[in-house]
């Protein structure tokens, strides 16, 4: 069963996935299947008013929750030349709204700003849950809408304050399912995944106005992240049910197609894993990450390095040493990850005490967690402090340059009077901070 993260999953959720419905599979697609293989528009009132940590903590607070703040989360951040974009969900009297901020790290005060997401006439309920730039004014972001009664995929592009969907969108209208990650290696030239109807893993390719499902599988699951090295070298990651526990999804294209990934993961006892996201950089090994079961350390895997482009599918992953959580502490796991280099690679997650409350509803995050995995060493850092707040980190991403990286996700903020909440007496808040790869390690281990 996947993991859940907010109060709006539907039923039948293990815990802190991702917040999406259950849906039932189109029979007649409106794109070609190219080959299977087995196995919210919320706005702000204004822009929000950074705030900084304490001087020499290392870290910057660029949006923090607080009183009057929006309800919601942000799962995805994608950085361009000029700036940055994060993605998420706003809750809005118990429905979703697609939600994109503007982030500006150029000035001495780094500044959030709104951005407006136009759906086209009949759509609503939207969700945000992926994001790639390609050019200094254009991204791609991707996620889930409601249309005539049933969740559909959804894109959005666009740059600064207003954000809209492509024309060719329309044609996701007769599919049902969800997209959760893309990435993309020129304008109009990306690559989602997501899953379709009830939970089966695909991708679909972007052409600019045509769409062409380039992978689907049988199994139950869904991909949550993919990654492009380079055109046709793009890995995509994800989850399948195994007898009710997660199963590890790795899949990987190549100028030949798609293929299953040779990776294999461990863990104390019994316990099962499943994939959250990954990243490539150019000429470079990819690192993924993701979630084992209760009480247990998360998942990193990274691929040996293919020693030319036609052996990129064959290259094997290696699972990566975590510290193990004492018994009874609270199980963790990565949900972003970004590498720009292969010595520099960040991994950020959230502790969870339990998978839901006794009500069913998702519990929120104990804790962020934030990792630099390096080619022979990890590190952890100390997580920002967020006043008043339970942080978990569900997206990452490097400005230009590599020299600051930021991280997104949400945090808990005491509500009084309110129905809109993910736990009794608080609500989810959008995070947003910035650090430095040299400041503040926990602790530093072989990986």
């Amino acid at each position: 069963m996947p993991r859940c993260k907010l109060a709006t999953d539907r039923p039948g959720c293990r815990g802190r996935r991702t917040p999406r419905l259950l849906g039932q599979l189109v029979s007649a697609l409106a794109v070609a299947v190219a080959v299977v293989v087995p196995g919210p528009p919320g706005l702000f009132a204004s822009t929000v008013p950074p705030t900084t940590s304490p001087p020499g903590s290392g870290w910057a607070v660029i949006q923090e929750p607080g009183a009057g703040g929006i309800a919601g989360l942000l799962r995805g951040v994608a950085c361009a030349p000029s700036a940055c974009v994060a993605v998420g969900t706003e809750l809005v009297g118990g429905q979703s709204d697609a939600l994109v901020e503007l982030i500006s790290l150029s000035a001495a005060n780094p500044t959030v700003s709104p951005a407006e997401v136009v759906l086209p006439r009949g759509w609503s309920g939207a969700s945000l849950s992926g994001i790639a730039c390609v050019a200094a004014r254009w991204c791609m972001a991707v996620g889930h809408g409601t249309f005539s009664g049933q969740l559909h995929p959804l894109v959005v592009t666009g740059w600064g304050s207003t954000w809209s969907v492509p024309a060719s969108v329309s044609k996701l209208a007769a599919i049902v399912g969800s997209f959760e990650g893309v990435a993309c290696t020129a304008i109009a030239r990306c690559l989602t995944v997501g899953y379709l109807g009830q939970r089966h893993p695909w991708a679909a390719s972007w052409s600019g106005d045509l769409w062409k499902a380039s992978y689907t599988s049988v199994v139950t699951g869904e991909l949550n992240g993919v990654s492009c090295a380079a055109a046709n070298q793009c890995v995509a990651v994800g989850n399948y049910d195994v007898a009710g526990a997660l199963g590890t999804l790795l899949v990987i294209q190549s100028a030949t197609g798609w293929h299953q990934g040779a990776a294999r993961t461990s863990g104390p006892g019994t316990a099962a894993a499943g994939l959250t996201s990954v990243s490539c950089p150019s000429n470079a090994p990819c690192l993924a990450v993701g979630e084992m079961g209760d009480n247990q350390p998360p998942v990193v895997l990274r691929q040996n390095a293919p020693t030319s482009p036609s052996l990129w599918a064959a290259a094997k992953w290696a699972q990566l040493p975590q510290p193990a959580n004492p018994s009874g502490e609270p199980d963790t796991g990565l949900y972003g990850a970004w590498c720009w280099t292969t010595a520099n690679c960040v991994a950020v997650g959230a502790l969870a005490s339990s998978d839901v409350t006794s009500g069913g509803v998702p519990n929120e995050p104990q804790g962020g967690v934030i990792e630099q995995v390096s080619s022979t060493r990890c590190s952890a850092f100390e997580p920002p402090s967020i006043t008043g707040s339970q942080v978990g980190w569900y997206g990452t991403s490097s400005w230009p340059g590599g020299s600051v990286f930021l991280v997104v996700g949400q945090a808990s903020w005491p509500l009084t009077g309110t129905t809109t909440t993910t736990a009794a007496g608080t609500a989810g808040q959008p995070v947003i901070v910035s650090g430095q790869l040299t400041i503040h390690q926990l602790w530093t281990k072989p990986c």
